[in-house]
């Protein structure tokens, strides 16, 4: 017994161009109808878009950018001078290295400290200022040292090579306060400079000089403590005491021996 299948397959004639034909076409001024038709729809889509983006740019952090440049010179404290002898009189370092070092010391933690303390922290942090104003010496430390890595997060130092300008930047909320920042922080720089190349250098040797002299002190100490205690005395004076001594001695022999001749 056969059965045959529930489907079958019913072929489809093509659509004859006569449907083609009946199809509704639209003119250009027909999507204008449409497009008029809906206006209020698209109003009201257009001013929600409208609507969003006002209030998400009223939500974006804004920053001010401050901008300076620094042309850097070779001065003297950049010539070698020995401090014995004419060996490397004069040599310069190259104007790159020159250029690095200056940008090194403009992005130094000290120079960033400098400035914090110049301008106030609570100046410079206002959203810190009562968290800064309570709290305890090392508190204020710790405040510091963040405030070191926030200026050091928008603070832009750019050098490129060959190129004796150094171009700086800075971003704040408040466009006084982004200026008032890069310019504390350039004259700064000036100061803090001046006492690390030319400065600095005769603290550090007055500084080696004292420990110098009280090394010897202390050498000159243990050394006299050693002849005391194990009863050395000082071998030239006693060499010259012994040596005039001996002069008597012989001068009052030959006195002896003239009168005894007599």
């Amino acid at each position: 017994m056969s059965t045959s299948s529930a489907w079958t397959s019913v072929p489809h004639d093509p659509p004859s161009q006569r449907d083609w034909a009946t199809r509704a076409r639209y003119a250009p001024t027909d999507f204008i109808t449409l497009l008029w038709r809906e206006r209020f729809l698209m109003l009201v889509v257009f001013l929600v878009i409208v609507v969003l983006g006002f209030a998400f740019s009223t939500t974006l952090k804004k920053n001010y950018t401050a901008e300076s440049s620094l042309f850097v010179r070779l001065g003297q404290e950049y010539v070698y001078e020995p401090r014995a002898g004419d060996a490397g009189r004069g040599a310069v370092p190259d104007v790159d290295q020159v250029i690095q070092s200056e940008a090194e010391i403009l992005g130094s933690g000290e120079l960033r400290e400098r400035v914090i303390r110049k301008i106030g922290f609570a100046n410079v942090f206002p959203s810190q200022a009562a968290k800064y104003a309570s709290a305890t010496p090392e508190g204020k430390r710790k405040l510091i040292a963040l405030g070191r890595d926030s200026i050091a997060r928008n603070l832009d130092i750019q050098t490129a090579p060959d190129n004796s300008i150094i171009r700086l930047s800075y971003q704040n909320e408040h466009p006084e306060m982004a200026e008032k920042v890069l310019n504390t922080l350039l004259e700064e720089y000036l100061t803090y400079r001046r006492g690390l190349l030319i400065g600095g250098d005769d603290r550090v040797l007055q500084r080696q000089k004292d420990i110098f002299e009280q090394k010897l002190e202390e050498t000159d100490s243990s050394y006299q403590s050693f002849l005391t205690t194990n009863d050395i005395g000082d071998f030239t004076s006693q060499k010259t005491t012994l040596t005039q001594l001996q002069t008597q001695v012989e001068q009052q022999k030959y006195s002896i021996e003239a009168q005894l001749q007599d």
